[in-house]
């Protein structure tokens, strides 16, 4: 059993492709090549993208379609929840990795904020859906 595992964390080069593709069926091995190489490449656009998913899933949650018209809901989200989705998600992480130090972790800020940005990638897909669903159910 371990060696099954040993082999799956093995590190390999992984494209920009591979990676978004294995993120859904081999997470370990995915996130162990983006923290062993510190791959950062799309870390900024994927903490945007959560951004603006969050703040959708707020604004769905809060039925903000009732009192707000759809341009604002698109405009607010998109504007403030990208830029706020970003700052919260590093917050998070210098939390994350102050926490850690308490508890003898080996984590920095960067990599925790890395491995949060891929991580969210299911929670961007989602934001594939929202124009069916806005067509589906309107405001």
């Amino acid at each position: 059993m371990e060696n099954e595992i040993g082999n799956t964390n093995k590190p390999e080069n992984l494209t920009d492709t591979e990676i978004f593709s294995k993120i859904w069926t081999k997470p370990r091995a995915v996130f162990k090549y983006i923290n062993d190489q510190e791959y950062a490449k799309f870390v900024n656009l994927l903490l945007v993208l959560a951004g603006i998913s969050r703040a959708f899933d707020r604004a769905s949650m809060n039925d903000l379609g009732d009192s707000i018209s759809m341009g604002a809901i698109l405009g607010l989200s998109i504007l403030m929840g990208g830029l706020l989705g970003w700052i919260s998600f590093y917050i998070y992480a210098a939390l994350l990795s102050w926490t850690a130090g308490w508890l003898k972790g080996k984590g920095d800020t960067t990599s925790i904020l890395r491995i949060l940005s891929y991580a969210m990638t299911p929670s961007i897909v989602s934001l594939l859906f929202l124009i069916p669903q806005i067509g589906i159910y309107g405001n």
